[in-house]
């Protein structure tokens, strides 16, 4: 059984007679250790569906259908008080723009101090101090900075110690909606490395947001992208990188310039997403896809097709289209 189970979700927002399908009939799943990628441009969801994994929407935000199973138990189903109990007990996230998070008027011990005693964490063989010395620990940031306030930290540190509070109660799950968006890419290569260790170290799972599929290269187990709100491709990260099936899969990685290799002008997608609020006809890339096919992506919304057993995708090139395995 998968650790976490999302099947046939769809969430957003309705705005008087207007309804935004920001989560369109998304259906994933998480193995216990496994790190996920969620890929794909600003405003196609991912955050939308992060929040609805631990029931954080606010209106005009809603969950409009389908299920979310974590470790057996539909987190759709549950009151505010058993989601109280999940989130950072079991759940935690690190949310976009996480360090501007932090209380500017409170030192760093009592931020951390307020996660134990808010969900009511009870760790009888180890007090609350000690607790948070072995978060801090983990993250590998001295206890002296428990004695200071955001502000005397550097953007690094600040993104380190919001990490640490997020593993501070030992959760199964760990969502991280873009953490390294604000920092340079020397210390984001060094979070995500010592992030990748603590997984292996602890055992938790990761479901990793990012607009940025280099991040995902080195460090996720499979990846899924994700567009105008449904996932368009899912698959181990060696499949994709090195054989994306969906013209959008292809466009990302082909607009960040390779490693290793001859250099070569890169090329964006052309466009820009459509309008969640618009009800969509056919295939939601159909006005920026290279290879769309007239009178069928742009009248028939393709179906989710299994190639194999661990790669989806979500495109009429594999079901009788051009590319048709098989």
């Amino acid at each position: 059984m998968s650790l976490l189970s999302i099947e046939n979700l769809k969430a957003g927002y309705k705005i008087k007679d207007n309804i935004v399908n920001a989560v369109n009939d998304v259906s994933l799943k998480v193995d216990k250790n496994e790190f996920l990628g969620i890929v794909g441009e600003s405003g196609c969801g991912k955050s939308t569906l992060a929040f609805s994994i631990l029931k954080l929407l606010t209106p005009p935000g809603t969950i409009f259908s389908g299920d979310i199973w974590f470790k057996g138990k539909n987190i759709r189903t549950m009151s505010e008080e058993e989601m109280q109990k999940i989130r950072w007990n079991e759940i935690s996230i690190v949310f976009q723009s996480s360090m501007n998070c932090l209380n500017p008027v409170k030192k760093i011990r009592e931020q951390m101090l307020d996660v134990i005693i808010y969900h009511k964490a009870n760790y009888e063989e180890i007090t609350n101090e000690e607790k948070i010395k072995n978060a801090l620990e983990l993250v590998n940031v001295s206890p002296k900075y428990l004695e200071a306030y955001p502000h005397q930290l550097s953007g690094g540190m600040k993104q380190r110690i919001v990490i640490a509070m997020s593993l501070l109660l030992q959760p199964d799950l760990v969502i991280m909606d873009e953490p390294t968006t604000a920092l340079d890419v020397v210390v984001q290569r060094k979070i995500l490395q010592d992030l990748e260790s603590l997984r292996k170290k602890l055992g938790f799972s990761v479901i990793f947001i990012t607009h940025d599929f280099s991040l995902l290269i080195e460090i996720s187990d499979s990846i899924a992208v994700m567009y105008a709100g449904t996932i368009v491709e899912k698959a181990p990260s060696y499949k994709i990188f090195s054989k994306p099936l969906h013209p959008y899969s292809s466009g990302l990685i082909n607009s960040f310039p390779p490693l290793t290799g001859k250099r070569e002008r890169r090329r964006g997608i052309p466009g820009n997403p459509p309008d969640l609020s618009v009800k969509i006809k056919g295939c939601p890339f159909f006005e920026r896809c290279p290879n769309r096919i007239e009178k069928l992506c742009n009248e028939v919304n393709p179906p989710l097709i299994e190639l194999e057993s661990d790669h989806i995708v979500k495109c009429h090139l594999f079901n009788g289209g051009r590319f048709r395995n098989g």
